[in-house]
């Protein structure tokens, strides 16, 4: 199993650390959200079908951030409105 270390993203200021992992004949998607120095998810792998490229893999690991960001954004803002 081989990780290669693709990009870094920011959305919403939070920034996303984007990589791909070689298992297979597959590539797979890795990420994980750094909101601060202190503050970073363990690095995620998601349970998906893999890619024949790593490019499409590290695409959809930031849309997996992205999406984990858009999440805790919509919980948070959900729990001001109604409570």
């Amino acid at each position: 199993m081989t990780t290669a270390h693709a990009t870094s993203f920011t959305f919403m200021e939070i920034q996303i650390e984007a990589s791909a992992y070689h298992q297979e004949g597959q590539w797979l998607p890795e990420y994980r959200v750094v909101k601060s120095a202190d503050d970073a998810t363990p690095l995620k792998r998601p349970q998906i079908l893999g890619f024949a490229d790593r490019e499409t893999a590290v695409l959809m690991a930031v849309e997996y951030g992205t999406y984990e960001i858009r999440c805790q954004e919509y919980k948070a803002k959900y729990a001001r409105v109604h409570h």
